[in-house]
């Protein structure tokens, strides 16, 4: 075997890592968004009430969808800079132990990993937001008492006089 022969199957590795590396990331990021989407949905869908709340107090459609996106934001955003911190800290602690190398923190991911994770909550959260028009209408058709429900209250009189 020659040094050449080494030095290609070494390359081949890498790359082979690299693509790797891609692939597990695409599925951490599928699996991430679905999380946050997930979570976005039970908080609309428990939150019927407080959406039709909102609205009989004349909130708009885009506002209070802007409260789930915004909420969806924040959630992103400490989520990328918790990410990035126990990451770093990982690697950093675990790096020498492991693999025997010093690993120094990568400056420029922190900001990627908190834009990307924001980024990521947003296109998840947003179909969420988008349906919150529709849990506050279920609210309005399934929330109230109907007559039946209550035998207490006093029978309508019919707009008729005649009846």
């Amino acid at each position: 075997m020659t040094i050449g022969q080494v030095v290609a199957t070494q390359v081949s590795t890498n790359q082979l890592m690299g693509k790797l590396t891609w692939v597990f990331l695409a599925i951490i990021v599928v699996v991430g968004g679905a999380g946050i989407a997930n979570a976005m949905y039970a908080n609309v869908a428990e939150r019927r009430r407080e959406i039709a709340t909102l609205m009989a107090l004349g909130a708009s459609r885009s506002q209070v969808s802007g409260i789930f996106l915004l909420k969806a934001l924040v959630l992103g955003l400490a989520g990328g800079a918790g990410g990035y911190l126990l990451g770093t800290v990982a690697a950093v602690a675990i790096g020498p132990q492991v693999a025997s190398i010093t690993v120094l923190p990568i400056a420029w991911l922190a900001p990627a990993a908190v834009l990307g994770t924001a980024a990521i909550a947003l296109l998840a959260a947003g179909p969420d937001a988008s349906c919150v028009w529709s849990a506050a209408a279920s609210f309005r058709t399934s929330g109230r008492p109907t007559p039946k429900s209550r035998p207490w209250a006093p029978a309508r009189p019919s707009p008729d006089p005649s009846v």
